[in-house]
């Protein structure tokens, strides 16, 4: 069965609320999300991981990525707190 591509992007459309093009878009930027939550601040930049799911204009990466998550992709990506030593929190 053919079917021309503006039948199948308007039944995406309809079905989904979102062109094929925005549906990737946010399957991309959260998997930015999950990398920059899931690695130490140290082993990775922004950019690295923008870079890697193929995001290349920085600046409308940060726009979208605030637009979704309400947060900049720099205030995901955090260091990890030392773990406090429970030794001098008994004094």
């Amino acid at each position: 069965m053919r079917v021309c591509r503006s039948t199948l992007q308007t039944g995406f459309l309809n079905i989904t609320g979102q062109s094929p093009s925005s549906y990737l878009r946010r399957i991309r930027l959260g998997q930015v999300r999950h990398l920059l939550r899931s690695t130490l601040a140290d082993q990775t930049t922004v950019g690295d991981a923008a870079a890697r799911w193929g995001f290349v204009h920085l600046g409308r990466f940060a726009t979208d990525y605030r637009n979704l998550f309400g947060e900049f992709p720099s205030q995901t990506l955090r260091p990890e707190l030392a773990p406090k030593d429970e030794s001098l929190a008994e004094h």
